[in-house]
């Protein structure tokens, strides 16, 4: 009895002990029930080992078989499984009891070559069976992920991105995903995108179909833009308002234009200032400044071009409006005197004149050295140079209208200047048919006939030295020529007689 035991013993633990035996029958009819363009799905019939191993090789057929002894890891992600020999060619992709595999991470239309090994696992060794073994290739369907954007370069203010789907596969349906670089996306086929922010956006198109997968990346471009804005500059003048005068008015506009950082750096801005609807600017430039010479509602219009092509506008609208003066009735005669006996007559006949106020200031300072009062004023300078001549009035709307002349007190000319006005000849004189002639008269000469009473009979501006005085529709008596010449008058005594 004990030694039949021990005899079941022995038998037993050399069983155990020894190496498994390969299968001998293998596995059979690989066939791929499903391809895609980055997987497949391959089933086959098992053979009688206990279990096998279904290995994958990208390209050309099978060169290698498993090792004997060696476990295989697998993995269905192709390329990530243990290959047969570290070669990087044939790479497991399963190791199991199961007959079906699903393989993924393959290229697009790519031959691929799968051999199943049937083995026997035996005292923790695996021994297979490679002499003969099934295999069988497939190709893989084909997809092209590819698109267009219109345009490829804009300005972010008022962008819009059109895209263009040029993607196709072996397979369908198709389905696609669009990143737009910005963190927003979409499913459409062809969406269009604005963009919120300027800079390069990195635009990616996913593709996918019934097990296929593709995408491609594409640049846009958006660039910033100038924020033009401006308003009147409150350090150029206290009445620097949106209301102003029309005598008096000057704009002078502030230019506060931003610009954000351009992705190809700061970008030079130029600038185009209109008066609407013009179409031509009134100025070009950071700054700029306007008088109106007309009242009523006006509205400028700044543009702000950046060198990236990239622009803004902006309006803004000003009141020009009426005051006291009118401007018809203020005259300052003449401009122009000599020192010698000089006298400037200041007359404002306005309606709305309420001050009676003239100020003086020379031309080249900022202050007034005197003023005088009065709607009509006679005054003499002391002094010979340009001075500036105004008045102004504050009328019930608050409008400041100014009126401003500039005049010249010239040197006396001494006899060196008179000595041309001497050289006159009036001939004859006197006339018996009332027709005069003159010679020499000096240039830019004015000439007035005044009767016997003082009334004015006769004014004239000849344009010629030598010209022509015709009394005779005035009858016989005497008469006074007076000759105005560089702000001097020189005065002429003429007979007409009896015929």
């Amino acid at each position: 009895m004990i030694r039949r035991l021990t005899f079941i013993f022995l038998f037993i633990l050399l069983a155990v002990s020894l190496p498994a035996q390969p299968p001998t029958i293998p596995a059979s009819n690989i066939q791929f029930t499903f391809v895609g363009c980055n997987e497949f799905i391959a089933t086959w019939n098992n053979g009688n080992g206990s279990n096998r191993v279904v290995f994958v090789r990208e390209s050309s057929s099978f060169s290698d078989t498993p090792v004997q002894s060696e476990f295989y890891t697998d993995n269905s992600v192709f390329g990530k499984g243990e290959s047969i020999k570290n070669d990087t060619l044939h790479y497991c992709v399963y190791n199991g009891t199961g007959s079906t595999v699903r393989v993924t991470g393959l290229k697009n239309l790519t031959i691929y070559f799968v051999a199943v090994f049937e083995y026997n696992n035996g005292s923790g060794n695996s021994s297979y069976l490679t002499s003969t073994f099934p295999t069988k290739d497939t190709i893989t369907k084909n997809i092209v992920a590819d698109f267009t954007l219109t345009p490829t370069s804009q300005c972010i203010n008022g962008n819009i991105t059109t895209f263009k789907n040029k993607s196709y596969c072996d397979l369908s349906p198709l389905s696609f995903t669009w990143q737009f670089g910005d963190g927003d996306s979409s499913n459409f086929n062809e969406p269009k995108h604005t963009y919120k922010t300027p800079g390069k956006k990195k635009i990616t198109l996913i593709s996918k179909g019934p097990g296929c997968y593709n995408y491609i990346t594409l640049n846009d471009t958006i660039n910033t833009h100038p924020k033009a804005a401006f308003d009147l500059d409150p350090n150029y003048l206290p009445r620097n308002k949106g209301v102003q005068c029309l005598l008096s008015n000057k704009f002078n506009f502030n230019n506060k234009t931003t610009m954000l950082v351009d992705i190809g750096g700061v970008p030079r801005i130029n600038y185009k200032w209109y008066i609407e609807p013009d179409a031509l600017p009134f100025a070009n430039g950071y700054k700029a400044e306007l008088t109106f010479t007309t009242q009523g509602t006006k509205t400028i219009k700044l543009v702000s071009l950046a060198s990236n092509g990239c622009g803004d506008s902006t309006y803004r609208t000003y009141n020009v409006i009426l005051g006291g003066m009118d401007i018809s009735k203020v005259n300052i005669s003449p401009k122009s005197m000599y020192l010698k006996d000089n006298q400037f007559t200041f007359t404002n006949n306005s309606a709305g004149f309420v001050k009676n106020k003239w100020y003086l200031r020379k031309k080249n300072e900022t202050t007034n050295f005197d003023s005088v009062f009065g709607k009509n004023v006679v005054y003499s300078f002391k002094q010979a140079g340009w001075y500036f001549v105004s008045t102004s009035n504050d009328s019930s709307n608050n409008c400041i209208d100014t009126f401003m002349q500039l005049v010249e007190v010239k040197n006396d000319p001494g006899l060196l200047n008179e000595s041309k006005i001497q050289s006159i000849s009036i001939y004859p004189n006197p006339s018996k048919n009332g027709i005069f002639y003159i010679k020499n008269l000096p240039n830019n000469s004015s000439l007035s006939i005044y009767n016997i009473i003082g009334k004015e009979v006769l004014k004239s501006e000849p344009k010629h030295s030598n010209s022509e005085i015709n009394l005779t529709q005035f009858g016989a008596g005497t008469y006074i020529l007076c000759l105005w010449n560089d702000g001097r008058k020189f005065d002429y005594r003429l007979v007409v007689l009896k015929p």
